[in-house]
């Protein structure tokens, strides 16, 4: 289902995953912080995606 903003749910979580790694990345490569990168990373797309 597509939202008025274009994005499909499927695609906001490609997002947010495709984040979440970078900031794996960009920590090392580091394991223990997945949730962490997980929540910063959707907290980051969504304030990027306009309301409804």
């Amino acid at each position: 289902m597509r939202e008025s903003t274009g994005l499909a749910l499927d695609d906001l979580d490609v997002l947010i995953a495709q984040r979440a790694f970078d900031r794996y990345q960009a920590r090392g490569c580091q394991d223990g912080c997945d949730l962490d990168d997980w929540l910063e990373a959707e907290r980051e797309v969504l304030s990027q995606v306009p309301p409804l």
